[in-house]
C-alpha cells in the first residue's frame, strides 16, 4: 500500500476520532467541547490554509457572529459551530453585518460545522452575496481531509506537522473524552433533566399553540400544558402530520418544573419492549438499572412521565405488548404516561386515559406554523391554502426560509411538489404534467385509470412512479379515476404541461389566452423560460388583477421588471399627452366643455390597465409624488386654456373653469368621450374599485407633506381629497376645506365641491374645528340654495354627520311624539297611515332619525300594533325600506299583518326604479304569507308583459314551496298552473326572469328577517329550470326582461351557471364546446367542474 495512502488514512482516522468525541460530548450536553474545539480549529485552519486566525473571544467576551478572525492576511472570519441549521447561518450573517464586521473582515465569513453529516446546500441567501457563498464558505471537518491530502504533495513538511498535531490531540487510544462523574443519584437526575431540556429545546421553538378537543369541548394547548397529568394518563389522537409529536414533547417538557421527570421515547424504536428501552436509557445516564432510576426520582419527590410518541408506527403485536407494559408500569410504579397515536384501539381505551383530539390546522394556524420557518408567509399563502396538515404547513414554511422574494408562484409550487415527491421528482413531475395535459385537452378535472396507463405506456413510465405520486397525495384515485387532490395542483401541472409539451410559441400563446386557462395565467407565465416569448405575452395583458400579481413578483423577476418598465412608460405618456389636450365649447340646452376629439393620443386596453396600476402603487405608498406632479402640469395647462378661451366661454355663457375641470378630472359624468390617461386615472380612483384589490396603505404624513408644498392647485387638491375619501387622512386638508367652504364657494368646480363635502365629516381634529366647519357648511348651503338640489342635500348630510342637529334632537323628539299621538288618535285616516309609514322610514333616512326610533320603541304593545298596522295600510311609493317594515310588523302583529300584504304584489316588479328591491319585497311578503298559511291570490293573468307574468309565476311557486304544512305532492299540485305558464312553451324571456327573481332572493338576508329555513325554487323545479337553461344556450335567442338592459351575455352566463349547479354528465359535451368562447368560457369551465365533482 502506498505510503501517501497510509498517511492520509491516518489523518482520516484522527478526524473521525475528533468527530466521535464531539458527538459523544454533545449528546451528554457537555457543550464545553465546542469551546475546546475552537482552539483546535484555530491551529488547524492556520496550518492548512496558512491563515493568521486569532481567538476573538479574547478580544471581547461573547464576540458577535464569529469565533476566529484574521485581521492581517486573508481578512477572513470563521464561526465554529455544531448547529448546522440554515436559520443559524442566517442569524449569524445578519449579526456579522449589523456589527459592521464585513468592513473589518473584508474577505467574508466562513462556517466550520462540527458535524459528521454533510448538508451541502445550494441555497442563495439574499443580501449577503458580497460576504458569503453557501457552496464555498460552509466547511465540514470531512472537507478538511481533502485539503490536508492536497498538501501532501505540495508541502510534505506542512503535511507532517498537521498529522503530528492531529495525532497529539486524537491519536492516543488511551485518551478519551472526559466522562462526567457524579457524586450521587441526585446529581445524575439533575444532569438527565438538563440533557432532556437542551436536547429538546430546538424543537419546542417551533411550537404553535392551537386548540385541541377534550370530549365535546376545546382547549388551547397553552392551557392544556398547565394541567397536571393524573395517574389515568393522556391519550393524544389525530391524523398523521398534524403535530401530535410536537404536542406530546412540549407537554412533557412543560411538566419538568412540576416535579416531573419526562422520559420521551419514540414507539418505533421500542421493538425490544418498553422495559428494555427504559433500561438502556437508565444505563446511558449512569444508573445500574431502570429500577434505580425510578428510585432516584422517588427519592427526590419526583414522578416519572413516560411520553411515548407514535404508537401507531409499531406492529399490532408490538403495540399490544407496549400497552401491557404501560399498564404494569402505571399500576406497579405509579408512572404517569402520555401516548400519541392516530386512533385509539380497544387496548388503549382500556387504560381509561383521557383522550385529547388533535385537529387539522385551520388557515390561521397554517400561516402561524409556516411563519415559524419563514419571514415571507404572505408570498407562501397560495401554497398554504392548498395544504391540509401541520407537517405540510411546516414544509411550505421551510421552502421560504431564504430568497423567495424573487421567486415566482410557479417556482414555489414546483419546490413544494419536488419536496412532496422526493426522489421521484423528475419522473413524477413529467407524469403529472402529462396527466394535466390530458385533462386540459378533454376539459376535464380527472382521467380514467386506463387513460393514465396509456400515458405511462406512451412515455415509458414505470408503475412505481404512479404509486409514488399517489402516496404523496398530489393525486388521488377514486372509482377508477385519477384527479388532483387540490385544484391549485391541477393548475400548476397544467402550466407545467404547456411549458413542457408545447414547443410552438403560437400554441403557448393560444393556451395562455384560452378562457379555460384564465385562472392559470400567472402560473403559465412563471413556467415559460423563453423571455422573448414571455415578453410577447406580457405586452398584451390588460387584466388588472393579473398585472398586480406580476408587479408583486408573483410571475418571476423578469416579468416584474417588465411591468416596472412599462409603468414608467405609461407615466411618461400621461405627462406628455397633457400639452396636446384641446377643448371645444358645446352650446345648447346643456352647454358643456369637451375635450376635442383627436387632440389626445389613443390609449390601448393594456395601457389603461397600467393607469389603474398607478392607483394600486399609490395605495401602497409609491408614486404619489409623481402623480401629484403630473396633476400640477395638467392644472398649469388648464390655466393656459382658460386664458385663451375665457372670452369665447363668456360669450356662450359657459362656465369654462368648472367645465374644463370636469372634462379632465370627471369626464364620464357628461358628454365627453375622449379618454385621456389622467381622466381614466381619476375615473378609476373615484369609482373605489381599487379598494377591493388593495387597502390604502399610504401614510397620512405623505398627504400632509404634499398639502404643505406651497400653493396647491385645484386639481392637486382634488387628487388629495379623493385619496382621503372616508378617511381621517382628510384632517391634513382641514385648512383648505374650510377655506373653500368659506370663500367663493360658487366659483369652485362642481366636481370639486362634491368631493369637499364628502370630506367634511372626517377632516376635523377638535371641537373648535368642528364648530368652524358647521358654520362654513351652513354658509355654503345658503349660497347653494336651490340651484343645485343634489349638492344642497349633500351639504345637509354633512351637517348631520358633524352633529349640527344633535342639540335639537330632544326638542325634535317632542314634535315626533306629538305627530305620533295625532296618528294614533285617527287610526282609520289615510293621512295617519301615510304618517306612520313616513315615521318608520325616517328611522333610516332623517337628520333626527334617533328621535323617530326613540318614539317608536317607547310605544306600549297596543300602540305598537296600531302603529305598524297603519304603516302597512299605507300604499308606500318607495321600495327601499318596505322589507324591514314587513318583517318587523310580522314580529309585532303576527298573522294579523297578512291581510295588508296582498297589495304589495299588485305593483309590477319591472316598473320600479329599484326592481331588485321590489322583488325582495315580494319575496319577504311571500314568506310571511306562507308561514301563516294565508291564502295567496294569483296575479299572473293580470300582468301585461311576458316578463311580469313570469316573475309573478315564480313568486307564486315560491309561496307554495314554502308552505311547510303541505307535502311534496300537494306543493306540486298547487304549483302546476304557474309551472305551465313558465315552461309549457319556452320563451326567450324565461331565463332572465328566473335571474331577476333569484337576484332578489340573493340580496335578502334571511337571518336578518326570519328564524326559519327557506325553501328555494330549485329544490322542487330544478328539472324545469334545467330545461329552460339548456334551451337558452341551444337557441341563443335570450332577451332581458328589464327595459334598462340590452346586453344578453349575462343571461347566457347565468344559464351556464345553473347547468353547472343542477346539470349532469349529459351536459358536458355542450359545456366543453363553449370553453373557448371569450364571454362564456370561464363560466363553462366552472360548470364542468361542478358537474364532475358531483359525478365523482
Amino acid at each position: 500500500m502506498p505510503k501517501q495512502y497510509e498517511e492520509i488514512k491516518e489523518v482520516q482516522k484522527y478526524i473521525k476520532a475528533w468527530l466521535l468525541e464531539i458527538n459523544f460530548s454533545t449528546a451528554l450536553c457537555y457543550t464545553d467541547i465546542n469551546k475546546v474545539s475552537e482552539g483546535i480549529c484555530q491551529r488547524l485552519l492556520n496550518m492548512i490554509y496558512e491563515y493568521q486566525l486569532k481567538d476573538l473571544g479574547k478580544e471581547q467576551v461573547n464576540f458577535p457572529a464569529v469565533d476566529l478572525g484574521d485581521d492581517n492576511s486573508s481578512k477572513i472570519a470563521f464561526q465554529i459551530t455544531s448547529d448546522t441549521t440554515l436559520d443559524k447561518i442566517r442569524k449569524s450573517l445578519k449579526k456579522f453585518k449589523d456589527h459592521d464586521l464585513h468592513k473589518r473582515f473584508t474577505g467574508g465569513i466562513k462556517f466550520l460545522l462540527l458535524d459528521a453529516v454533510r448538508r451541502k446546500r445550494r441555497t442563495v441567501i439574499d443580501g449577503y452575496q458580497d460576504i458569503f457563498d453557501m457552496q464555498r464558505d460552509v466547511l465540514y471537518l470531512s472537507d478538511l481531509i481533502s485539503e490536508i491530502a492536497s498538501i501532501y504533495a505540495k508541502d510534505p513538511k506542512r503535511f507532517s506537522e498537521i498529522k503530528e498535531f492531529l495525532k497529539s490531540e486524537f491519536g492516543n487510544p488511551d485518551k478519551k473524552a472526559a466522562i462526567l462523574v457524579f457524586n450521587d443519584s441526585d446529581e445524575k437526575i439533575k444532569h438527565y433533566l438538563e440533557v432532556v431540556k437542551k436536547s429538546n429545546q430546538p424543537d419546542l421553538e417551533y411550537l404553535v399553540h392551537s386548540e385541541v378537543g377534550i370530549g365535546q369541548s376545546k382547549i388551547s394547548t397553552a392551557l392544556l400544558f398547565k394541567e397536571a397529568i393524573g395517574e389515568e394518563g393522556r391519550l393524544i389522537t389525530g391524523e398523521s402530520g398534524n403535530g401530535k409529536s410536537l404536542i406530546i414533547k412540549s407537554w412533557a417538557m412543560a411538566m419538568i418544573n412540576k416535579d416531573i421527570v419526562p422520559v420521551i421515547l419514540e414507539a418505533k424504536y421500542c421493538a425490544s419492549g418498553l422495559s428494555a428501552a427504559i433500561e438502556k436509557l437508565a444505563a446511558d445516564y449512569g444508573f445500574d438499572s431502570a429500577m434505580s432510576f425510578i428510585d432516584a426520582c422517588r427519592a427526590l419527590g419526583k414522578k416519572i412521565l413516560l411520553a411515548l410518541d407514535g404508537l401507531n408506527e409499531c406492529s399490532a403485536g408490538g403495540a399490544e405488548r407496549i400497552v401491557a407494559e404501560i399498564r404494569e408500569l402505571s399500576n406497579k410504579h405509579k408512572i404517569l404516561f402520555l401516548i400519541s397515536t392516530q386512533q385509539a384501539t380497544e387496548s388503549l381505551l382500556s387504560l381509561d386515559a383521557k383522550i385529547i383530539q388533535v385537529y387539522r390546522p385551520d388557515a390561521r394556524l397554517k400561516v402561524d406554523i409556516a411563519a415559524k420557518y419563514s419571514n415571507s408567509v404572505g408570498k407562501l399563502k397560495p401554497v398554504l391554502d392548498m395544504v391540509t396538515t401541520a407537517m405540510e404547513a411546516r414544509m411550505v414554511g421551510e421552502i421560504g426560509i431564504f430568497g423567495i422574494e424573487k421567486i415566482s408562484r410557479y417556482r414555489l409550487f414546483e419546490l413544494y411538489v419536488r419536496r412532496k415527491l422526493g426522489s421521484l421528482g423528475k419522473e413524477g413531475i413529467f407524469l403529472l404534467a402529462a396527466f394535466a395535459k390530458k385533462m386540459s385537452q378533454e376539459i376535464s378535472f380527472s382521467i380514467s385509470l386506463s387513460q393514465a396507463e396509456n400515458i405511462m405506456r406512451e412515455y415509458r413510465i414505470e408503475v412505481a412512479v404512479l404509486e409514488g405520486c399517489l402516496s404523496s397525495k398530489i393525486i388521488v384515485s377514486n372509482f377508477a379515476r385519477i384527479s388532483y387532490s387540490h385544484e391549485m395542483l391541477l393548475m400548476f401541472f397544467t402550466a407545467e404541461s404547456i411549458a413542457r409539451f408545447y414547443e410552438d410559441p403560437k400554441m403557448v400563446i393560444e393556451e395562455f389566452n384560452a378562457p379555460k386557462n384564465d385562472e392559470k395565467r400567472l402560473l403559465i407565465l412563471g413556467s415559460i423560460e423563453d423571455n422573448v416569448l414571455k415578453e410577447k405575452i406580457l405586452d398584451d395583458i390588460s387584466d388588472i388583477d393579473l398585472l398586480i400579481l406580476i408587479m408583486n413578483g408573483e410571475a418571476g423577476e423578469f416579468s416584474r421588471c417588465w411591468a416596472a418598465d412599462k409603468l414608467k412608460v405609461i407615466l411618461l405618456k400621461m405627462r406628455n399627452e397633457i400639452s396636446s389636450i384641446q377643448f371645444v365649447l358645446e352650446e345648447g340646452s346643456h352647454p358643456e366643455v369637451l375635450i376635442k376629439r383627436g387632440s389626445v393620443p389613443k390609449w390601448r386596453y393594456d395601457e389603461l390597465a397600467f393607469v389603474e396600476i398607478v392607483i394600486y402603487e399609490i395605495f401602497n405608498g409609491r408614486l404619489l409624488e409623481e402623480m401629484f406632479s403630473i396633476v400640477f402640469t395638467m392644472d398649469s395647462h388648464l390655466e393656459v386654456i382658460f386664458n385663451k378661451m375665457k372670452d369665447e366661454a363668456a360669450q356662450k355663457k359657459i362656465s369654462l373653469r368648472s367645465g374644463s375641470f370636469q372634462a379632465v378630472y370627471s369626464p364620464f359624468q357628461g358628454k365627453s368621450v375622449a379618454v385621456t390617461g389622467l381622466s381614466w386615472f381619476f375615473s378609476c380612483l373615484g369609482s373605489g374599485f381599487m379598494l377591493m384589490k388593495s387597502e390604502k396603505n399610504f401614510s397620512a404624513d405623505s398627504i400632509a407633506q404634499l398639502s404643505r408644498k406651497g400653493k396647491i392647485k385645484t386639481g392637486q387638491f382634488y387628487l388629495l381629497l379623493v385619496l382621503c375619501r372616508f378617511s381621517e387622512s382628510a384632517k391634513a386638508l382641514y385648512g383648505m376645506i374650510l377655506h373653500c367652504l368659506s370663500n367663493h364657494w360658487l366659483h369652485w368646480p362642481r366636481t370639486l365641491k362634491y368631493e369637499i363635502v364628502e370630506a367634511v365629516p372626517f377632516c376635523h381634529s377638535n371641537e373648535n374645528e368642528r364648530q368652524c366647519l358647521i358654520e362654513a357648511v351652513e354658509k355654503a348651503k345658503s349660497e347653494t340654495g336651490v340651484t343645485d338640489p343634489f349638492l344642497s342635500s349633500n351639504l345637509f348630510e354633512a351637517l348631520n354627520a358633524l352633529g349640527a342637529f344633535e342639540s335639537n334632537s330632544e326638542n325634535y323628539e317632542q314634535i315626533v311624539l306629538s305627530d305620533m299621538r295625532d296618528a294614533l288618535a285617527n287610526q282609520d285616516s289615510k293621512e295617519s297611515w301615510r304618517q306612520a309609514s313616513y315615521m318608520f322610514n325616517a328611522q333610516f333616512d332623517h337628520p333626527y332619525c334617533s328621535a323617530f326610533t326613540n318614539v317608536i320603541e317607547n310605544l306600549d304593545e297596543a300602540e305598537q300594533k296600531a302603529f305598524y298596522l297603519m304603516a302597512l295600510k299605507h300604499e308606500e311609493e318607495y321600495d327601499l325600506f318596505l322589507s324591514p317594515l314587513i318583517s318587523t310588523a310580522e314580529k309585532i302583529l303576527g298573522e294579523q299583518c297578512c291581510s295588508e300584504l296582498s297589495k304589495i304584489f299588485e305593483k309590477p316588479v319591472l316598473e320600479a326604479t329599484m326592481s331588485q328591491e321590489r322583488m325582495k319585497n315580494h319575496i319577504v311578503a311571500c314568506i310571511i304569507l306562507a308561514k301563516h298559511k294565508f291564502d295567496f291570490v294569483s296575479l299572473i293573468d293580470r300582468r301585461s308583459t311576458v316578463g311580469e307574468k313570469f316573475l309573478s309565476a315564480f313568486t307564486e311557486i315560491f309561496y307554495w314551496v314554502n308552505r311547510k304544512d303541505l307535502d311534496n305532492k300537494g306543493i306540486m299540485e298547487k304549483c302546476a298552473p304557474a309551472i305551465k305558464v313558465l315552461f309549457e312553451n319556452y320563451s326567450p324571456y324565461l331565463v332572465d326572469s328566473l335571474k331577476v327573481f333569484n337576484d332578489g332572493l340573493m340580496h335578502l338576508n334571511f337571518r336578518e328577517y326570519f328564524d326559519e329555513s327557506i325553501n328555494r325554487l330549485e329544490s322542487f323545479i330544478s328539472e324545469h329550470i334545467l330545461y329552460a337553461c339548456r334551451t337558452c344556450l341551444q337557441t341563443k335567442d335570450a332577451f332581458p326582461v328589464s327595459k334598462f338592459k340590452d346586453d344578453t351575455a349575462f343571461i347566457y352566463r347565468y344559464a351556464t351557471d345553473q347547468i353547472g349547479l343542477y346539470g349532469n354528465s349529459k351536459d358536458l359535451a355542450v359545456l366543453k364546446a363553449m370553453v373557448n368562447d371569450a364571454s362564456l368560457g370561464r363560466a363553462a369551465v366552472g360548470a364542468i367542474k361542478n358537474i364532475e365533482m358531483r359525478s365523482s
